[in-house]
């Protein structure tokens, strides 16, 4: 991937915040799995 000097660095800004978006989406989903798994069981049992 070339990148032309000028763009390059709003380019490697960018990709830092989309992939710090999404960690913390992930990372979000990550906790939220269990507590939706606890309340399916609550519901079943």
């Amino acid at each position: 991937m070339k990148i032309r000097k000028e763009e390059s660095l709003t380019r490697a800004i960018y990709n830092e915040i989309r992939d710090s978006v999404i960690f913390s989406v992930f990372f979000q989903i990550i906790l939220w799995i269990p507590r939706l798994i606890l309340r399916v069981m609550k519901n079943l049992f």
